[in-house]
């Protein structure tokens, strides 16, 4: 037995959040699809300025993969299926111990749906910024506007990372 019953609310609202976000930047997608130029400005150099075109289909078609695969790949890793295979803890015994590791497995999968989610925000706006510099003429990317979605991203990524750590780090004594 793998000790009491676990309440999955949290990890239940962060999938409804992860699927909330899949659902709305497919809409926008498909939603801006039309409108985009082609071929557009599908990556950019120092100061914002295009180094590469491709098709909008091209650009709609690996964006999506892309997308898809990054969040299925973080936000949808099946840990407690696996039982804690791969998962590198601190404490591991500890943490993956059979009366613990059902709420481990389950704390750790709530968090990287999170992250799974942070990760669908940050490639949606980055979708945004190219479709809104592909807008300008010549097109040009705000990079301003990119640096601060990106810094933004890193530092709930690093705030993710400790507070992981501490979490796990400590083993309550008893």
């Amino acid at each position: 037995m793998s000790g009491p019953p676990q309440d999955d609310a949290p990890l239940r609202i962060a999938r409804a959040m992860f699927w909330a976000v899949m659902a709305a930047a497919a809409l926008y997608v498909v939603r801006a699809y039309p409108a985009l130029p082609d071929p557009l400005a599908s990556t950019f150099g120092a100061g914002g300025r295009p180094t590469g075109w491709m098709s909008r289909r091209a650009f709609v078609t690996i964006f999506g993969a892309v997308y898809l695969f990054t969040s299925a790949a973080v936000g949808l890793l099946p840990l407690r299926r696996m039982r804690g295979a791969g998962l590198n803890l601190p404490h591991r015994e500890y943490w993956l111990s059979p009366e613990r590791i059902e709420h481990t497995l389950l704390s750790v999968q709530t968090q990287l749906t999170w992250i799974g989610t942070a990760t669908q925000v940050l490639m949606l706006t980055v979708f945004r910024m190219t479709e809104t510099a592909n807008r300008l003429d010549p097109p040009r990317l705000e990079m301003a506007g990119f640096w601060i979605v990106f810094l933004g991203y890193m530092i709930f990524i690093v705030a993710w990372t400790i507070h992981l750590l501490r979490r796990f780090s400590r083993v309550p004594h008893a």
